[in-house]
């Protein structure tokens, strides 16, 4: 059981050491993920603070939606666009 394991991973090497296509686009596809995770959480905590102030906490609700709105908004403030050479 262990060969045949040990032979998988052989033949899987190569195929993920290609995968990766150079660290430019592995960074790229880090901070995509990471800005996807930020921008769930942002929405969370925007419908979180509509909660809030529908149960009648409205202080807390409003800096809800606001941290919400700048966790969900960063990511735009933070990325350039392409441009072409």
């Amino acid at each position: 059981m262990n060969s045949s394991l040990f032979v998988f991973s052989i033949r899987a090497m190569p195929i993920l050491a290609q995968a990766a296509g150079g660290l430019a686009q592995g960074a790229s596809q880090a901070l995509g993920i990471v800005m996807l995770i930020g921008f769930i959480f942002g929405t969370i905590c925007v419908v979180g603070g509509g909660f809030a102030i529908r149960r009648g906490d409205t202080d807390a609700g409003k800096l809800s939606i606001i941290g919400g709105l700048i966790i969900a908004g960063a990511p735009v403030t933070q990325t350039r666009p392409n441009t072409a050479p």
